[in-house]
């Protein structure tokens, strides 16, 4: 049998796969419940990546990095937890943003993403501290990272380098909020693309790292979802540079990924226009409104969906019978077709159950 890395690059190639491809995101549900002393008495005993490759699972290699952003000595980062809270301050000569997140121990043990409590930009003056960040900082490139990296995951996956948001989303989600950027922008936009601008070139010089690197996968622009980023400002605002930073990927041989966790409702053919080659995590049904089809007749022979499974449907509250009605019926419509990897969007959650993770490695593999 082919290994896992090769059975993942098979399909990036729109080849036929000979048995299915399962790829979810367990570490969630691993640390969770290792810190919580709940794992089920099976596999108490077992690590992350002998739990995998006991549900037949490849493992999903997405910690890979090839740089790092590096900031002159005039500017100073401090931080620091106070409770459930983490602090953080930017320091520099033109001013000093803070920005708070609520991150109990709790879920930092479990890997859970901590959450944004207070965006830095809360007044006009402190677009001028960002724009001296970005004006001041750099990218610096650490192959040797991303190569230390690939030789531990070997063939048991296939490396993935994220990259994360796009210019204009980092100004959305960490910057402002979506609330607070859509007044802004329709208040007084200037502050807002003069910022964008900075970072679009800045991001630029980055996108050069990213092509002189071995990375064979990356992943850039993710959580797009319509009622947050509606085809207006999809359009505007994100199309462009995907298809500019896409098209120089492609250049230096190189695929990428984008992060369609969410609700795509009207932007399906728009992500399909900004030729990414895979859709990972993706969100469907009953999950969102999206449906599994909707995204495979837009995308086929274009876009590798790796996604698939609703998270919710491996909770023990979502009847059994139609968890295995959906997955057999999916199994059914993509057996031995290419494009497909086997996932769940947007990761294997604590609260799912063992026994259905393992009904659907036997229903893939049996």
């Amino acid at each position: 049998m082919k290994s896992y890395r090769r059975q993942f690059q098979d399909i990036l190639e729109w080849n036929p796969p000979e048995r299915p491809l399962w790829v979810p995101r367990l570490d969630i549900w691993y640390r969770a419940n290792r810190s919580r002393g709940t794992l089920p008495a099976e596999v108490q005993d077992m690590g992350l990546h002998e739990i995998e490759a006991m549900l037949g699972m490849g493992r999903s290699a997405r910690d890979a990095r090839i740089y790092r952003l590096e900031h002159d000595s005039s500017i100073r980062e401090k931080s620091e937890r106070q409770g459930d809270m983490v602090l953080e301050w930017i320091e520099t000569p033109a001013g000093t943003v803070q920005s708070s997140w609520y991150w109990p121990d709790q879920n930092r043990e479990a890997g859970i993403a901590r959450l944004h409590q207070e965006r830095p930009i809360k007044s006009e003056a402190d677009f001028e501290v960002l724009r001296y960040l970005w004006e001041h900082s750099s990218w610096v490139a650490d192959y040797e990272a991303f190569e230390a990296y690939d030789r531990e995951v070997g063939e048991a996956g296939y490396p993935m380098v994220g990259i994360g948001f796009t210019p204009i989303h980092t100004i959305m989600i960490s910057y402002m909020g979506y609330e607070a950027f859509y007044d802004a922008l329709y208040e007084r936009p200037e502050p807002i693309l003069e910022l964008l601008e900075v970072m679009e070139s800045k991001y630029r010089e980055m996108w050069e790292i990213v092509a002189a690197s071995p990375a064979p996968l990356v992943l850039h622009c993710q959580n797009i979802t319509s009622s947050m980023t509606p085809r207006p400002i999809f359009e505007r605002f994100f199309m462009p540079y995907c298809q500019a930073f896409n098209a120089r990927m492609h250049k230096a041989g190189i695929r990428v990924a984008t992060h369609t966790d969410a609700d795509l409702t009207g932007l399906i053919e728009l992500v399909r226009d900004c030729d990414f080659d895979v859709s990972d995590c993706f969100a469907c049904a009953p999950l969102v409104t999206t449906t599994f089809d909707e995204a495979w007749e837009a995308w086929r022979d274009k876009i590798v969906i790796w996604g698939g499974l609703p998270s919710t449907m491996l909770e023990p509250e979502y009847p059994l019978e139609e968890f295995r009605r959906y997955a057999r019926e999916l199994h059914e419509t993509m057996k031995g077709r290419a494009g497909f990897i086997w996932a769940v969007s947007d990761n294997v959650m604590p609260g799912a159950e063992l026994d259905r993770l393992k009904w659907v490695r036997d229903l893939l593999f049996a």
